[in-house]
Formats: C-alpha cells, structure tokens, sequence
C-alpha cells in the first residue's frame, strides 16, 4: 500500500484552465492551436495497473487536465501557473509526464496509442516582472521510458525495505519541508 500511495493523485488539477485552454494558446505566440487534434477530455480522472519488469504492479491513479489525440497519438496536457520552468533535460524525466504517457498507452486515458505529454505554462503577468510574455510548451515525447521504470523500481525496492532516502533535486529550491529535509544543509538535525 506504501507505493500506491506514494504515486496516488500524482496529477495536481488546475481548476478552470482546462476551459480556457483555446484561449490560451490562441495569444500564445509560437504555439499552434490548429495542430491540436481532436478534443477527447479535461480533467480526465484514471486509475490504471502499472507492471514493472521486477514483476511489482503499480496502482496509478490521478487526473490529466487535458487528453487530445492528434493522428494515431493521444497528447497530455499538464497546466502549470508557477513561476519557474523546467529545463528541457528535466521535461525529459519528468515523472509526472512519464506516468501520464505510460497509463495513456495502457488505455487509461479512454484511447489507446503513442502518448506525448506537455507542460503548459499559463502564467500572464505584466511584461516589467515576466521577459518571455505568454504562454510556455513543454514537451516530453521521446519513446524510451527506461528512465522511468529505473525510477519507480527504486521507489518500490526503497518502500519495500522501509528505507526513504532523500536526494537533492530541482524541486528542493522550493520545497516546502526543506529545513526539515537530511539532503539539504539546513536539515542536518535530522540526519542519523
């Protein structure tokens, strides 16, 4: 039960930008909406079997802001509001998008087929705080999900043998627990 709910609810839900979406793209420069294919769901909820090669099975279980399918392939769409974005090599790993490509090929998501999934970042603020104005895409779409089954063997093997090691990562600039957290300097009085 420990690895599901580690991966349970993974997506976080932008409530009311799934009905903006055509909004959005449409002032966003550089960004095609007429590529977009065929609208299939917003804030698509799914509860899916994951079986990694170790022979454990996951239960994942969340919702997609957004599913299209364009041609033969189903597209994800992850909305974001916060300030910063991912690197490109981070987009590349990103967990969260890897489990929404993963459980949309499993046909989780109501189709079945070749899954991409992508950040949108929706953040509008005045031009003097925001340099690039619009909005951002973020793709992860290369077919090798090695990294990902890497990822969650190690979350299982750690869960299984009760052991929880912390390791710094992007995501520590703005951790919520970070002074409490043994990887980061100012966690050191909870360090064994």
């Amino acid at each position: 039960h420990g690895v599901e709910r580690l991966l349970c609810d993974i997506a976080p839900v932008a409530a009311g930008l799934a009905v903006s979406f055509v909004a959005i793209l449409g002032a966003a420069p550089g960004i095609a909406w007429r590529d977009a294919g065929d609208f299939v769901a917003a804030e698509m909820e799914f509860d899916a079997e994951v079986g990694l090669p170790s022979g454990e099975a996951l239960r994942v279980r969340g919702k997609a802001d957004r599913v299209d399918r364009v041609d033969d392939q189903i597209v994800i769409t992850d909305f974001k509001t916060g300030k910063t974005t991912p690197t490109r090599a981070e987009v590349a790993e990103h967990v969260q998008l890897g489990l929404y490509r993963w459980v949309a090929e499993l046909g989780a998501l109501g189709q079945r087929g070749s899954a991409v999934a992508q950040l949108l970042y929706v953040r509008q603020d005045p031009p003097r705080t925001q340099a690039d104005p619009g909005a951002r895409l973020m793709r992860q779409d290369d077919v090798d999900l090695s990294w990902l089954v890497e990822i969650l063997e190690g979350a299982v093997a750690g869960l299984r043998a009760e052991v929880a090691v912390a390791r710094p990562g992007a995501g520590c600039r703005t951790c919520a627990v970070a002074d409490s957290c043994p990887a980061d300097p100012r966690g050191a009085q909870v360090r064994p």
